[in-house]
């Protein structure tokens, strides 16, 4: 699943409940959200152009400034493997790899969130070299042994985090009466442009593994309106 993190539909092995122990697949470890308004102090009557009048003040002042921000750290993955067990665990979608170490995160990249580390290399079948995919120990995560649920935790990796800053102006422009106002305002979502990927390939028996093909957010949006009260 491209952008959601994914545990399967219920446990590996129902005998053995405490190797389904691990974060939840919306655990967020780290999240901050920000708002805020900040009037901005030019025009009539105020800190900076406090003598402006007319078309000056029109232009220049009474201005606000919103800002919103969304950021949090990666949610987890789960690194899954081919069905071993010969208990049809495939059809439900939750086959976890073997675990024999941690995996060691060097030099990330979109091409391979996993890194460049020997550790990254998952043991899976290769004929003449290793037929069976046992464990060379280097590698972190290998393919389960026949007939057996491979021992690797629920989301024992993150996947990259999310950037979202949305930045508002707006004026309210007074006409003939108090009464009578136009307002404008200018809105910019995700107005730096930040590429907030998805999560990687998580499957050891991919040929993407590590890769990740997708992104989170949307790209940068500008929205103008104009609004008239009366």
């Amino acid at each position: 699943m491209s952008n959601t993190s994914f545990n399967g539909l219920s446990v590996q092995n129902g005998y053995d409940l405490n190797a389904d122990y691990g974060p939840s697949a919306m655990d967020v470890r780290h999240s901050l959200n920000f708002v805020g308004v900040y009037d901005l102090p030019f025009g009539h009557g105020r800190a900076y152009g406090g003598d402006a009048k007319g078309a000056l003040d029109a232009v220049f002042g009474g201005w606000k400034l919103a800002t919103s921000a969304i950021l949090y750290s990666g949610l987890p993955v789960t690194i899954f493997g081919p069905d071993n067990s010969n208990t049809n665990n495939a059809g439900w979608g939750f086959s976890r790899a073997n675990q024999y170490r941690p995996m060691i995160i060097r030099d990330r990249s979109l091409s391979n969130w996993w890194g460049t580390d020997p550790s990254e290399q998952p043991c899976v079948p290769i004929p003449v070299i290793n037929p069976t995919g046992a464990d060379n120990g280097i590698c972190a995560y290998g393919v389960a042994a026949q007939n057996a649920f491979g021992t690797a935790h629920n989301s024992t990796e993150r996947a990259p985090g999310y950037r979202s800053v949305d930045e508002s102006f707006f004026k309210d422009f007074h006409l003939w009466s108090e009464q009578r106002v136009l307002g404008f305002r200018a809105d910019f979502f995700n107005l730096f442009n930040i590429a907030s990927y998805g999560n990687p390939d998580n499957g050891i028996g991919d040929s993407n593994f590590g890769a990740i093909s997708n992104v989170r957010s949307q790209e940068r949006h500008i929205q103008l309106g104009l609004h008239y009260t009366f």
